[in-house]
């Protein structure tokens, strides 16, 4: 599964912060029991946009003229694509707002690279199905987010 990063900001997306993206993909689908093969090759697309550019696709997607810290384009549909006779999963598109990276890190006390992890995470949950549009399902997503981000030591400190 590969994972294309597109930094709209002027603030760089490091290497080390690349492959920490790419573990928690691995990890995520590992633990989903989405464990891709060799036979299967896909992506995940991820765009780093500032505080305008997320609040016009909230705009236009949600109907909600505010900014917002992460969306989430789901695409996986319930059978595999075939492309060039090959299996190709296209799981979806995440959109992080770079402000909410760097204020949230701030109000929570952690680390700027905690807080993309955490907002990666999260929009790649909602690829994979999990919502948090109730009690029930908010409380499941968001302990698998941490169990997620515990086991690769990506921690509040």
């Amino acid at each position: 599964m590969e994972l294309i990063v597109n930094n709209q900001t002027d603030t760089p997306i490091t290497n080390q912060q690349t492959k920490l993206l790419k573990k928690i993909l691995k990890t995520t689908l590992d633990r989903e029991e989405l464990n891709i093969s060799s036979e299967i090759s896909g992506e995940v697309s991820l765009e780093i946009v500032d505080d305008n550019g997320i609040k016009k696709l909230n705009h236009i997607y949600r109907k909600k003229n505010e900014s917002t810290d992460v969306l989430s384009f789901p695409q996986l549909e319930d059978e595999l694509e075939e492309e060039n006779s090959d299996k190709y999963l296209m799981l979806g598109d995440i959109v992080i707002n770079r402000y909410a990276i760097i204020n949230q890190a701030e109000q929570y006390g952690h680390s700027e690279e905690r807080e993309l992890s955490f907002l990666f995470l999260h929009g790649l949950l909602h690829l994979l199905g999990f919502d948090h549009d109730n009690a029930k399902n908010c409380n499941e997503m968001f302990a698998l987010q941490e169990e997620i981000l515990s086991k690769l030591d990506i921690t509040r400190s």
